[in-house]
């Protein structure tokens, strides 16, 4: 063909393909839309004065929302766009996943396709190129929750992990859950007959795991998690033991009835993360428990803090049902997120505080204590999946329960017969800690039971045994609330200071009194004979079988040795002298008063008065002078 020939021919083509271009934007612009793709680009449609059609050609691409998805984690929605796009030759650029918030914006061009899509150059193109790609697209819209635990979808409640919603139907796969992290091992399978699942068998390896069949409370735990969304609970359980005690296993057992990835080695959360992750992840974690393993406060001052600040907020969290609320940069409140389940930690230590440590049911863990022939049992129930498949079929039976509008009512009527069966002491909340772990496991005989698993008389006998053993838990919990109080501690340390020689307490009429060692003075060899010299500061006076304590003195030394230990006693003065004076220690308080007012060395002055016996123990015994052992005397 000659050039010629050629050039008729290209004419020709450009000439069809401007025909094309003109029928598709009078069809757009007749369909009342502003913008086509043709040529592989997005164009802008427009309509001049004289009735011509313009074409503007934006950009070098064309893309489109394939799906708009609602992120959910049970307190805010966020709008997501699944894009996928091409450029003008024909390259397919990769989908990706947009906030609907950073959209408009076009700067996820660049950053996620890289510098092939270009857009044209003005200050509009872009403002285009955004209502072009909207115009253009036909999105499916989905909806994906990001916690586990209920949600009312419709008229029926579903139990949600990384596999689906388990229902009253079974287990429901078209509801989507995304659970970040860790949590997607959150897994449950289809429900099973409750015959198929050895449930008397399990609850023997519960009762035997521990001695004093404690094992019975973690696995009431386990299920009193599961209802949070029905009735919050407002306690965490921590298991305390030295290494080597298997807390961590057992702790791996009780997260194992949420899927078989779970282990000793593999557990949701660790005391090592931060605060803020703590916080979230309990959040996301609905309805389910959570564990947070090694709770171990070592290190500089400054990370003994801090393990103890991050404890402090995740356990005080769950106990009060109430997040730390917090600013954004535009002085507005942030959402502030609590646990949504309960928290199960496991530790060394105990992290500090009397009224955080009455928001635990704290459970020790002695080594030689756990039956490892049984544990070794549970631990097999884990892996073939036997644990979770008993969770899925209870939680079909809760869902049954929910919608038909009597879990709530069940809930309470078995939590106010625990109460009552657990009995009282210790602190105000340490009954109520108790007794939601009994319903736990109360609810869950009564599904063993319904299902045909359990006898009338098993279900009892069960139901005894924990209860025994909670009764038990609440001996131990009212001598830790003791042990932990202010007004126990004021004592103990007050009493530290003087035998440590850092106080000492005076004569009411001045000078040295009896048991002068006990009470913080020391006999010195001046080398002219002995002389008793008062150690440190002078907190008090002692008048035979009375003791008055000076309380700015006492206060000073007291919350000095507290901050040096690392456990603050951070209480103010007021709260302190109150707490001692519940406690029934202040044996003389006047009207209006936590303190007596009594005339010591001339002056009359406000006190603590306190039984010498209350604060010492004087045994009677005699102490060398300091620096002296009894043979090197020479007489």
């Amino acid at each position: 063909m000659d050039k010629a020939g050629s050039l008729i021919a290209q004419l020709k083509a450009k000439s069809e393909q401007a025909a094309k271009a003109e029928i598709l934007t009078r069809d757009n612009l007749v369909g009342e839309r502003q913008y086509a793709d043709f040529e592989g680009a997005f164009h802008h449609l427009r309509l001049s004065k004289s009735g011509q059609i313009d074409t503007i050609r934006l950009c070098n691409f064309t893309a489109e929302i394939e799906r708009e998805i609602i992120k959910d984690d049970g307190l805010t929605k966020s709008r997501h766009f699944t894009v996928s796009g091409r450029l003008q030759n024909g390259v397919v650029l990769p989908t990706i996943d947009i906030a609907a918030s950073d959209f408009d914006d076009l700067k996820w061009i660049p950053t996620e396709w890289g510098s092939g899509p270009q857009a044209g150059v003005g200050p509009r193109y872009k403002d285009h190129i955004v209502a072009a790609i909207k115009e253009r697209s036909e999105p499916i819209l989905e909806q994906i929750h990001q916690h586990t635990g209920w949600a009312e979808l419709g008229d029926h409640f579903y139990y949600l992990t990384d596999t689906g919603g388990v229902g009253a139907d079974g287990l429901n796969t078209d509801i989507r859950c995304e659970l970040p992290g860790s949590l997607s091992d959150y897994s449950l399978v289809e429900p099973v007959e409750a015959d198929t699942l050895n449930i008397e068998e399990v609850l023997e390896g519960f009762r035997d795991l521990q001695k004093q069949e404690i094992g019975l409370i973690l696995l009431g735990a386990v299920m009193r998690s599961t209802f949070c969304n029905f009735l919050p609970a407002t306690c965490s359980v921590y298991l305390q033991g030295a290494t080597g005690s298997y807390k961590s296993a057992i702790a791996g057992v009780l997260q194992g009835f949420w899927g078989t990835n779970f282990d000793t080695a593999h557990l949701p959360a660790n005391w090592s993360s931060t605060g803020n992750a703590l916080e979230k992840i309990a959040f996301l974690a609905k309805d389910a428990l959570l564990v947070v393993d090694d709770f171990v406060a070592r290190g500089t001052r400054q990370e003994v803090a801090r393990t103890h600040a991050n404890a402090e907020r995740l356990l005080r969290a769950q106990g009060n049902q109430a997040g730390r609320s917090r600013m954004t940069a535009k002085a507005e409140l942030r959402n502030a997120f609590h646990p949504r389940g309960l928290v199960l930690a496991t530790g060394e230590d105990i992290p500090n505080g009397h009224s955080l440590q009455a928001r635990l049911v704290i459970i020790n863990v002695a080594k030689g204590a756990v039956d490892l022939a049984t544990l070794t049992r549970l631990q097999k129930h884990v892996r073939d999946g036997t644990l979770s498949r008993i969770m899925a079929s209870f939680i079909q039976w809760l869902a049954f329960e929910a919608n038909e509008g009597k879990l709530h009512e069940a809930i309470k009527m078995c939590l106010d017969c625990d109460r009552q069966n657990v009995g009282e002491g210790g602190h105000a909340r340490t009954q109520d800690n108790l007794a939601n772990l009994l319903t736990g496991l109360r609810m869950f005989l009564d599904f063993a039971e319904e299902a045909g698993e359990l006898s009338f008389q098993k279900t009892e006998m069960f139901m005894d045994l924990a209860t025994r053993s909670a009764r038990g838990l609440l001996d131990l919990q009212t001598t830790i609330d003791r042990e932990a109080s202010d007004a126990q501690r004021f004592v103990d340390l007050l009493r530290a200071a003087v035998t440590s020689g850092r106080a000492h307490i005076e004569q009411s009429r001045g000078g040295q009194p009896d048991n002068a060692r006990a009470l913080g003075w020391r006999e010195v060899d001046t080398g002219r004979g002995n002389r008793a010299e008062a150690m440190g500061v002078r907190v008090g006076w002692v008048d035979d079988e009375l003791i008055y304590i000076d309380p700015n003195a006492a206060l000073s030394v007291v919350k000095a040795i507290a901050s040096g230990l690392d456990n603050h006693l951070g209480s103010s003065d007021r709260a302190i002298a109150k707490s001692l004076r519940e406690a029934g220690l202040l044996v003389r308080c006047d009207k209006g008063r936590n303190t007596a007012k009594v005339s010591v060395l001339g002056a009359r002055r406000q006190v603590y008065v306190f039984k010498t016996s209350d604060l010492f123990d004087f045994d009677g015994t005699s102490a060398n002078p300091i620096g002296y052992l009894l043979e090197d005397l020479p007489f």
